[in-house]
This record gives C-alpha cells, sequence and structure tokens, in this order.
C-alpha cells in the first residue's frame, strides 16, 4: 500500500504483490519515502520498504529509436 498524495490530500491506494517501483527521494518527513509506481509518484513507509520490499536488478529502457 502507498499513500497517494496531490494537493495536499493522501488517500492509500493498494499496490499490487510483485509490482516493482522505483524509489525517486527521502520525503519531508523521514518516516517516508518518495516511490514512482507506473509513472505516478507516492509515499511508502520507510519501514515498510526495507522490511517488505526487495531490490531487483537495474532494469534497462530499450529506446524506440
Amino acid at each position: 500500500m502507498v499513500l497517494a498524495f496531490k494537493d495536499n490530500h493522501y488517500a492509500a491506494v493498494n499496490v499490487p504483490a510483485g509490482e516493482i517501483f522505483d524509489v525517486i527521494a527521502p520525503a519531508e518527513d523521514d518516516r517516508f519515502v518518495v516511490v514512482d509506481v507506473k509513472g505516478h509518484q507516492s509515499l511508502v513507509f520507510d519501514s515498510d520498504l526495507k522490511g517488505r520490499g526487495k531490490p531487483v536488478a537495474e532494469r534497462k529502457v530499450q529506446s524506440a529509436a
């Protein structure tokens, strides 16, 4: 689960098990990190990420050229 934020409003959003997302940066509140899930920035508890997340090998993006 992540916290989606927009216009200073927060909403809990389910993320399917196994979803891969990128950690963007620490959040202003040190309990969270900012992540990108399918193009949407959200907040994740740092403790959840450390306790439940798994690092994956870096993905290479293929260019359309």
